[in-house]
């Protein structure tokens, strides 16, 4: 125990808690990657690591008519640190074009990933565009991830009613019956 096999000047009987590497020992600086540096029994001097995540959609585009709506599922992935809850949020929406998330928020933790339902919903008088690049983005604290749903909002196609009948009045009126 009285050898240093790693050369750093100190040994297991002076507190080298990893005698087998030199970047171990009482005096080394303590950083932050899951390893007791500085031998003291605190990994990363008790510090936290800045909590990280990914953001996915599972449907990245997609077509909604006016006064109708479509959903993607929102999914956010523990990458690194203590896990912290994302708030979800929508922007770049064409006119008449509003985004709603259910839930609001969640945590993702190591392991499990959290998701939340997207809703895009054209009012009746939506804005007709294609390829609307919506930027969908997940923020925790000073981390914000984005992701783009690109959007297409069409006219609505009215439906005819079941049963219609015309009968000819005149030459130039006609009785609908339904």
């Amino acid at each position: 125990l009285d050898a240093d096999d790693d050369s750093d000047g100190y040994t297991e009987n002076q507190d080298d808690c990893d005698d087998t590497d030199a970047a171990i020992n009482p005096v080394a600086t303590e950083v932050c990657d899951d390893v007791d540096n500085d031998c003291d029994g605190v990994v990363d001097g008790g510090g936290v690591q800045q909590f990280d995540f990914s953001l996915s959609l599972n449907l990245a585009s997609g077509s909604v008519s006016q006064g109708n709506y479509i959903e993607s599922n929102v999914t956010a992935t523990h990458v690194s640190g203590t896990a912290s809850s994302v708030i979800f949020s929508a922007s770049n929406l064409s006119a008449g074009i509003t985004a709603t998330f259910t839930p609001i928020s969640c945590i993702p933790v190591a392991g499990t990933p959290c998701n939340s339902i997207m809703r895009l919903t054209a009012n009746t008088t939506a804005s007709i565009v294609t390829n609307q690049q919506v930027t969908v983005t997940g923020t925790s604290g000073a981390v914000s991830k984005q992701t783009i749903f690109s959007l297409t909002t069409t006219l609505s196609t009215p439906s005819v009613p079941s049963g219609l009948t015309a009968v000819a009045q005149s030459s130039t009126s006609m009785l609908l019956n339904w």
